[in-house]
């Protein structure tokens, strides 16, 4: 998707995946959306601080929003533990 047709505001934001790096992301959202995730551009790459490339799994992060597994609102146990029985707060 080319995101120079839209106004887009970019967020920068480390990645989550637990692999140690902390790669350094760029979230582009236009319009409240999630439209792409991209590396920081221009980073000079030094000594003190190595630019750090981010792998497949942690530019596929926007994929998180749309899996059906994703909780959209918080839930609390509503039987016995280990029921699988959740209702919304």
């Amino acid at each position: 998707m080319d995101v120079t047709a839209y106004s887009v505001e970019r967020i920068p934001f480390t990645c989550t995946l637990d692999c140690g790096s902390r790669c350094e992301l760029v979230a582009c959202v236009s319009e409240g959306a999630l439209i792409r995730i991209d590396t920081p551009p221009g980073r000079i790459d030094t000594i003190e601080r190595p630019r750090l490339v981010p792998c497949a799994r942690g530019r596929a992060h926007g994929r998180l929003q749309t899996v059906p597994e994703r909780l959209i609102q918080p839930l609390r146990g509503a039987g016995p533990r280990g029921s699988d029985q959740f209702e919304a707060v």
